[in-house]
């Protein structure tokens, strides 16, 4: 993803009353690449931080089949686990995305995101470190969602 509308969504955003959220990009989610653990390469600095981070919004309707932290009623109008990947179209039949490499999406009452076929937003809220589990994918990140933005079209 361009850097340039990324610094351009946050001189937009620094001009409200809250501070502007950080920029945030997806090599900043990986440290310590050393580390035996996917789960140990987590960047704990960024927990709490209010980011801004582009990515692709991939919704998971298989959530019946997770664990006890996600929506499990198949038939419910709540949206299922939603995550943000770095990369468009990610298949939960193939390997997906290291676990810091994916961030599982909670929306703020009134927010609303949907999965665009292939097609990048914004994402703006406060990043946690928080470790979920399932069997078709891990994540180390949840991003609690406060808003969104269009990513610009070229």
């Amino acid at each position: 993803m361009k850097l340039i509308p990324l610094l351009l969504l946050t001189a937009l955003l620094s001009g409200q009353a809250l501070a502007a959220p950080h920029s945030l990009l997806w090599a900043d989610l990986n440290a310590n690449a050393n580390a035996s653990s996917v789960f140990e390469r987590i960047n704990p600095e960024l927990n709490g931080q209010q980011v801004v981070i582009p990515g692709f919004v991939i919704e998971n309707s298989v959530a019946s089949h997770l664990g006890d932290d996600h929506h499990h009623q198949a038939d419910s109008d709540q949206p299922t686990i939603t995550v943000l990947s770095p990369q468009p179209e990610i298949c939960f039949h193939k390997p997906p995305p290291p676990a810091n490499q994916l961030i599982q999406v909670k929306l703020l009452p009134g927010v609303k995101v949907k999965a665009t076929e292939g097609k990048p937003v914004y994402l703006i809220g406060e990043l946690q470190v928080e470790k979920h589990l399932s069997g078709l994918f891990s994540t180390a990140y949840t991003l609690v969602v406060s808003d969104t933005a269009e990513y610009p079209s070229q």
